[in-house]
């Protein structure tokens, strides 16, 4: 064999060696950070996971304070369409009550968030006149019209789209 053949022989066995050891180091390297690149995965998951639950609860609560603020929620209008002064207490599911000395064709607003769910009762001068309505724990504005003879409940609902 000569020189130029028996170092061609030897320099390919060492780059096969040198190959062989690189890939053995690079599957003991690449094992230990299997383990490390799953924590890095699990972590980047686990973060994304908050964010979207913040995001989602924060939207929620946010929502709920536009409806307090904007929607009138728990918000009543009560307007006379009588001939004469009356003292008026309204009572609510909840145990609730609400007392005001409406004027003749005045009107009245008020808050209450509290109502309970059922029907509202309408004292008229102290003597019970009707239970009127169907309040749940979220109203719209609700509206309640006194009359001389009869007492009428409505609830407006605004809409967020202007037509």
């Amino acid at each position: 064999m000569s020189f130029l053949t028996q170092f061609s022989i030897d320099l390919g066995t060492q780059r096969f060696l040198d190959y062989q050891q690189t890939s053995n180091l690079t599957a003991e390297v690449s094992a230990e950070d299997f383990g490390s690149n799953i924590m890095k995965r699990l972590t980047w998951i686990a973060v994304v996971l908050f964010v979207i639950i913040a995001v989602i609860g924060s939207t929620w609560i946010l929502r709920g304070f536009y409806d307090r603020i904007f929607m009138y929620e728990g918000h009543f209008h009560i307007t006379s369409t009588a001939s004469e002064d009356y003292d008026i207490e309204l009572s609510f599911p909840s145990g609730q009550s609400y007392s005001v000395g409406l004027p003749s064709l005045g009107s009245h607003t008020f808050v209450m968030t509290e109502t309970g769910e059922g029907a509202i009762q309408v004292m008229v001068d102290g003597k019970v006149r009707e239970q009127v309505g169907y309040v749940t724990s979220m109203n719209e504005i609700c509206v309640l019209s006194i009359g001389d003879r009869a007492v009428v409940f409505s609830q407006l609902f605004p809409r967020s789209d202007a037509r």
